[in-house]
């Protein structure tokens, strides 16, 4: 499996805060997207700029992303999320399986997929790749079996196109583990969403990893963004699950707790 962030919204924290802002302000967003960069722009545009200059107007503009920040995320944590839709990103995903494809594409709103289509696209010789998943991996037995049921629906498919069966037909010999690419684009919002589904320790072992992987690769391009991109455990306080894995206390005995300290 491979993840790579192809493009994202340029600006992302900028992007945010004039949306915050806009909100808010009496000025335009035209007019707070302009004046955001003020003092930055009053250093580099003065005589007195120079390389000595230049380590200042880092500090200066370092100081005034995090102040930008500090508003997102009072934003964020009040619930008012619609400020993340601007923002967006396209992954390019090799080698999940057709299971998980399953799973990512019932996240709807705000993303677009692309598949590596099984009705156009041919697996030369009737080979094609597959994931194993680790419960079957570490057992010997099933591992085997495996194999030899992936080898089977091979030489099957080989057999389905050797005698002039369409690819579309053919491919229903085809199982969940059989390999697909995705490009796919969805906005922060969502990606927030899909994190916190996602990266659950009761979620699926490939869709986590897949998802941890897209996490990860944001939070190379923008590291204040990582405090969102976590399972809803860490976003909560507390598992919303009815059967957690006791990372942090459940719901019920939340409330509970609750009631006892009234």
């Amino acid at each position: 499996m491979q993840v790579k962030l192809l493009t994202k919204t340029e600006n992302i924290l900028d992007t945010m805060y004039v949306a915050a802002r806009t909100c808010y302000s009496s000025e335009s967003p035209i007019d707070i997207w302009d004046k955001k960069d003020l003092k930055i722009q009053e250093y580099e545009n003065s005589e007195s700029y120079n390389q000595d200059t230049c380590e200042k107007v880092k500090n200066i503009y370092e100081k005034e992303q995090a102040k930008k920040f500090k508003l997102i995320k009072r934003v964020l944590d009040s619930g008012h999320l619609s400020i993340a839709e601007n923002i967006s990103f396209t992954f390019a995903i090799e080698g999940v399986s057709r299971a998980l494809l399953a799973q990512i594409t019932r996240h709807r709103v705000g993303v677009v997929f692309q598949v590596q289509s099984q009705r156009y696209v041919e697996f030369k010789d009737g080979k094609f790749d597959f994931v194993m998943p680790n419960s079957i991996i570490t057992n010997q037995e099933c591992r085997d079996y495996f194999y030899d049921v992936m080898d089977r629906l091979s030489e099957a498919y080989k057999f389905f196109i050797e005698h002039g069966i369409k690819l579309e037909d053919a491919r229903y010999v085809l199982p969940n583990a059989c390999t697909t690419n995705i490009t796919m684009s969805c906005n922060l919002r969502e990606l927030m969403h899909i994190c916190n589904l996602r990266m659950c320790s009761r979620s699926q072992n490939e869709i986590r990893e897949m998802v941890t992987l897209m996490a990860n690769e944001v939070i190379k391009v923008e590291p204040n963004l990582k405090e969102y991109l976590v399972p809803n455990c860490e976003r909560l306080g507390f598992c919303p699950e009815h059967n957690g894995c006791g990372r942090t206390e459940g719901r019920k005995w939340l409330r509970l707790r609750k009631s006892f300290c009234r």
